[in-house]
């Protein structure tokens, strides 16, 4: 009895941190835009919410050899590492499992699926032209143009100019609204019909 009683503060955090791996990520990350894009966004909070971003983005230097914070930074390096390796399909992590460090394997990652070309934002804005309700309510019709919306957004972050005022903003929830509204089913603009 005395043993449990001892043990139930290490099997409580046991159980946390289990519970922590298999959240970071519920679904292996595979090759694709847009399942890569979901993957780091919601790598990048969770690295956040633990104050281990620093591991991805190199902004915390590795300490010298013989420093008393040496050995602690190398064991939060080690834990990134296996939450990165961890939330990846086996084949992707296979390739990035013997990585020393953990903004290696980021690095190695943005680099192989992190970028979309041309290609892949011509389909999102055809995808985008061609979008309508059809047989969806609203909710869904909305969820999925927001989707594209996002994707393009993320995607085209750093490709145009730098604005600053809140114009393009502005315009680019125009364009959006437009966009919406041009989709939507004929029915919607009868006389009489609420939303």
């Amino acid at each position: 009895m005395v043993i449990l009683i001892l043990l139930k503060p290490l099997l409580l955090l046991l159980v946390r941190v289990l519970c922590f791996m298999r959240m970071i990520i519920p679904i292996p990350v595979t090759p694709g835009m847009f399942i890569l894009l979901i993957w780091r966004s919601t790598v990048l909070v969770v690295l956040s919410i633990r104050n281990k971003t620093d591991f991805i983005t190199g902004t915390t230097g590795v300490p010298p050899n013989g420093s008393p914070l040496a050995r602690q930074w190398q064991r939060c390096n080690d834990l990134v590492i296996s939450w990165l390796i961890n939330s990846l399909s086996k084949d992707i992590a296979r390739s990035v499992e013997y990585s020393v460090f953990a903004k290696d394997i980021w690095n190695e990652l943005e680099e192989r699926y992190g970028k979309a070309g041309g290609a892949r934002i011509f389909e999102l804005k055809k995808d985008l032209a061609h979008i309508s309700q059809g047989s969806h309510d609203i909710a869904s019709y909305f969820n999925k143009i927001k989707q594209l919306w996002d994707e393009i957004a993320s995607i085209s972050t750093g490709r145009e100019g730098v604005y600053t005022c809140g114009a393009k903003s502005t315009e680019d929830e125009e364009q959006r609204a437009y966009q919406f509204l041009m989709g939507l089913n004929e029915i919607m603009f009868r006389p009489g019909v609420t939303f």
